[in-house]
């Protein structure tokens, strides 16, 4: 939530993907799900369709939660914003380590 925060005034969009890890790890999803009401969602579909391709040797493994967050980036020419050392080098993602300066 502090991500987001600073992130404040910039087009932002929350993937599914992302959406549904933060409510599962909540200690009240009512409440997170409020947090999260005033963004925009980016959900799945025709133009993430190369998630397959994502997970391919270059770089370290993706999940297969990680390669739909790549995919809906990549899909979208958005920034990818999290902290996961998988994301890092990945051709064609426009990557931000939220923890680091």
């Amino acid at each position: 939530m502090r991500t987001l925060a600073s992130l404040r005034g910039r087009r932002l969009w929350l993937s599914v993907v992302t959406v549904t890890e933060f409510l599962e790890a909540a200690e009240d999803a009512t409440a997170a799900a409020r947090a999260l009401g005033g963004y925009r969602l980016q959900t799945i579909g025709w133009r993430q369709r190369n998630a397959a391709r994502i997970t391919s040797p270059r770089g370290p493994p993706l999940g297969e939660n990680d390669a739909w967050q790549v995919a809906l980036a990549l899909g979208g020419g958005l920034t990818l914003v999290g902290h996961d050392r998988a994301f890092e080098g990945r051709p064609g993602l426009d990557y931000r380590d939220h923890r680091k300066p």
